[in-house]
């Protein structure tokens, strides 16, 4: 799903995201689940992805994400410090 953000400074090398698209990469039922966050810059009208980062939810988060996907995607953007535009 892609999602756009606040500006969010990337560290290596210093680059602004501006939107970012999250991937379930890998799901344990009942136990856990793995997301994939890639974050994107464009210029010149094309998108480059500039960085890729794992966020994982497990034990009673996961639980409580049931089927609410505004969970997930609130989850992911406390456990990444980004801001919705």
């Amino acid at each position: 799903m892609d999602i756009e953000i606040k500006d969010k400074v990337i560290i290596t090398p210093p680059q602004i995201a501006t939107e970012i698209y999250m991937i379930i990469s890998n799901l344990i039922l009942f136990e856990s689940v793995t997301v994939r966050v890639l974050f994107f810059k464009f210029e010149d009208k094309c998108r480059f992805q500039i960085d890729e980062q794992t966020v994982i939810m497990a034990g009673e988060d996961y639980l409580r994400w049931g089927t609410d996907d505004n969970y997930l995607e609130n989850y992911v953007f406390e456990k990444l410090q980004i801001d919705k535009k």
